[in-house]
């Protein structure tokens, strides 16, 4: 434990969660690692353009969070935070991901077979 590499007489655990400092810079490190430089402004490999209802809050809390993430050099948009969070949402659901995956490649089975039919 690094309380007691340190020597410490008395440790104090760190609260968890998304709206802590560990969080942001855990969410942050998570933007950074998901997007990629293509010549332009860096993106989401693989990620479709999507409309989605989100309340003024909300969007204000994602848009102050890439703000925040942005006094560091690093400057993502609000839709790029959103959309890492969701992916976090979602990942963090593993009965979700599976369900969501199943029904894919049941889409993708039955495209296959109306081109071979067709």
């Amino acid at each position: 434990m690094l309380a007691e590499a340190l020597g410490a007489a008395e440790s104090v655990p760190l609260p968890s969660g998304p709206d802590t400092p560990p969080g942001f810079v855990a969410l942050r490190q998570e933007v950074a690692k998901a997007l990629r430089s293509t010549g332009g402004r860096p993106g989401l490999p693989d990620a479709e353009r999507r409309k989605i209802p989100v309340t003024d809050t909300v969007w204000r809390a994602v848009s102050e969070a890439a703000k925040e993430m942005s006094k560091a050099g690093f400057h993502p948009s609000p839709a790029q935070v959103a959309s890492v969070i969701l992916e976090i949402a979602v990942r963090d659901m593993p009965g979700l991901v599976r369900r969501a995956e199943h029904a894919l490649r049941a889409s993708a089975g039955s495209k296959e077979r109306e081109v071979s039919l067709g």
